[in-house]
């Protein structure tokens, strides 16, 4: 049980690192295509 809850805590937490990572390269890229018109 407690297993179980840890596995659902640990996926969670790298899915809000995915995000969290896209969300980076995204503005990491609209900055790029800002300096480069």
């Amino acid at each position: 049980m407690v297993e179980k809850i840890l596995d659902l805590f640990f996926k969670a937490r790298r899915i809000e690192k995915r995000k969290a990572g896209l969300k980076a390269k995204l503005h990491y890229a609209m900055n790029q295509n800002r300096l480069d018109p």
